[in-house]
């Protein structure tokens, strides 16, 4: 199953941003991700079993806001 979600990480760059996000998975530390309210059904399904940490997660899209 894939599913895709829009997260909001600060960073001075596109790979700035992306090791935050890497470092954040690594110590289990990314609120974004812990949020039920942002994954809806799809957490009580699948996130809530597992945990929101045990799935493979890969960066799509990086835009500046």
């Amino acid at each position: 199953m894939r599913v895709v979600a829009d997260l909001y990480i600060e960073g001075d760059s596109e790979e700035d941003a992306k090791a935050r996000f890497q470092h954040q998975l690594e110590s289990e530390s990314c609120s974004q991700l812990e949020d039920a309210a942002m994954w809806g059904e799809i957490f009580y399904y699948c996130i809530d079993k597992a945990g929101p940490y045990a799935s493979d997660y890969e960066v799509v899209d990086v835009s500046e806001e």
